[in-house]
């Protein structure tokens, strides 16, 4: 008699583990669906010790309507039948072996991450849920027939943790939906108390793949708009444009009062692009940092740190793109970096902006001394003339030239720059004049040409001293003109006696002289 109710009991636990098998999906579901929206409700709310255990919401009408009903009755008969014949550890050896069975069922269910809306992968979770809430419900319900160490340990759970090691490529918005059912996961097996400390561990792991796609997506779109940009000021030409500007860059209030529309902006299109970029990096870090238990500062330090990987970067990128560029595209681009140096002024990255902009500075400089070489192929001095015809027209050009950069095209840049772009030009004009009276090519020279050489000289002297605001500047053609004075001087020896020299040709160069001279006659060739 007793045997054959043992088998009875057996047979109705045999078709509750089919139940409960068929029932974990929805028992999960329930379960995420109950943390969401009642988070501060306890397991002991919901898990009853009764014949039937609720899990799920009351709708207000029935009291059952939304709720998945699991019979413990097999249960509690089958395990109360075993301890009257004191076959409690047969039956609870069973008991294990089958509920190890149904886990490797739930670990043989397949989904896809690849899945648009992770349809697949979710079931799957609501699987793994439904089978911890119904071993909860067990270990709550029983006494010492379960132990929690051998529940947390079984398969479901260890593949949930075998996610961080998946290889297929993922975009950043897949892994920020796989990271909220996670974090569903996570929050709904510890309210029903299993040790999640394996799936934090996994959230950190997914979090630092998703901020190293996101940083790469994000470096991938700067370099594009780099490529991209006309480097010129972004023409705002309403004050709707204008608002559309304020909400990606905040400029200054004292400086919107005096918007006239249009309006040229100091920073191109290509700006503008940037600090859009960036904030859409910041905005998604956060975003999937929503639920971690860390504490803001070391989010903060996390994501600086990624924000100087990606100004770096950009820096580089810009670094490059300075070489194709033209005079007033390379100006555009220092203008850009102060205003980034001044929105980023907390990170290290700031060092790679002033770097760059040397770069740019000295790529001014290079166009600039391009351009002066461009003027002195037209002035195409004749040594050997008759009178002391000069090339003022030329220098004229060339004065003029170097006014409207200053003037219009560096306008923007501080006034450092525009200075020394001034003192670059001139030191290498100075340079290139001194190298067409010492060309080898040249084998005589006579004074009217030196004469016409020093009329030109004398232009560029007045129009340095007389019409730029920089001191100085005088002081690159010092050399090139006390060496003409020597030339057209009727005593040239007087350079011998030191204390002359020292006052009337302390700069030139005695190698110089001697180059000049073996090629020089006072007489006019006729």
């Amino acid at each position: 008699m007793q045997e054959r109710i043992r088998e009875a009991v057996v047979k109705e636990m045999t078709d509750w583990f089919v139940r409960v098998r068929e029932q974990s999906p929805n028992i999960g579901r329930q379960a995420q669906s109950n943390q969401l929206f009642q988070k501060h409700t306890t397991s002991e709310n919901i898990i009853k010790k009764s014949s039937f255990t609720s899990i799920g919401e009351d709708d207000g009408t029935d009291g059952k309507s939304n709720l998945i009903q699991i019979d413990m009755k097999p249960l509690y008969q089958c395990l109360h039948i075993h301890d009257v014949l004191g076959r409690r550890l047969e039956f609870q050896l069973s008991f294990e072996e089958n509920r190890k069975a149904q886990a490797n069922l739930v670990l043989s269910s397949s989904f896809s991450l690849q899945e648009e809306n992770l349809k697949g992968f979710t079931t799957y979770l609501h699987e793994v849920i439904g089978f911890f809430v119904v071993e909860s419900v067990v270990l709550n319900s029983t006494h010492e027939f379960r132990a929690r160490g051998n529940v947390q340990s079984l398969p479901p759970g260890r593949r949930i943790m075998g996610l961080v090691s998946f290889k297929t490529a993922l975009d950043p918005d897949r892994y920020l939906s796989i990271k909220l059912l996670v974090i569903q996961l996570t929050q709904t097996l510890e309210k029903y108390g299993y040790n999640v400390d394996s799936l934090r561990t996994l959230l950190v792991s997914l979090f630092d793949k998703y901020s190293q796609l996101l940083r790469i997506r994000c470096c991938n779109e700067l370099q594009k708009v780099v490529e991209m940009d006309e480097y010129c000021p972004l023409i705002v030409a309403s004050s709707s444009e204008f608002d559309n500007v304020l909400s990606v860059f905040k400029i200054p209030e004292e400086k919107r009062t005096t918007l006239r529309y249009p309006k040229s902006m100091t920073f191109s299109r290509g700006f503008l692009k940037y600090c859009d970029l960036i904030r859409s990096f910041v905005i998604g870090f956060y975003k999937f940092a929503e639920g971690f238990e860390q504490q803001h500062n070391e989010m903060d330090d996390l994501v600086k740190k990624s924000l100087e990987s990606i100004l770096t970067s950009l820096a580089d990128a810009l670094s490059t793109q300075i070489t194709q560029n033209n005079l007033s595209q390379a100006v555009q681009i220092i203008l850009n970096f102060e205003f980034l140096e001044i929105a980023t002024i907390t990170l290290h990255a700031t060092h790679s902006f002033r770097e760059v902009s040397k770069v740019a500075e000295k790529r001014i400089f290079e166009l600039v001394n391009l351009k002066i070489d461009a003027f002195l192929e037209l002035a195409s001095y004749e040594w050997l003339v008759l009178n002391n015809e000069s090339k003022i027209n030329v220098f004229k050009d060339l004065s003029e030239y170097l006014t409207t950069v200053v003037s219009s095209t560096l306008d923007n840049l501080p006034q450092s720059i525009r200075s020394y772009v001034y003192f670059d030009a001139f030191g290498h004009l100075a340079s290139k004049l001194m190298d067409l009276l010492l060309d080898p090519k040249i084998k005589k020279i006579t004074l009217p040409g030196v004469e016409s050489f020093s009329n030109d000289l004398t232009f560029l002297e007045t129009f340095v001293g007389s019409k730029v605001e920089t001191s100085n500047l005088v002081d690159n053609f010092t050399e090139l003109r006390q060496t003409l004075n020597l030339l057209m001087s009727e005593n040239m020896e007087e350079i011998l006696n030191p204390s002359i020299k020292s006052k009337k040709y302390s700069r030139v160069q005695s190698i110089n002289v001697i180059t000049v001279l073996e090629k020089y006659t006072r007489k006019e060739t006729p």
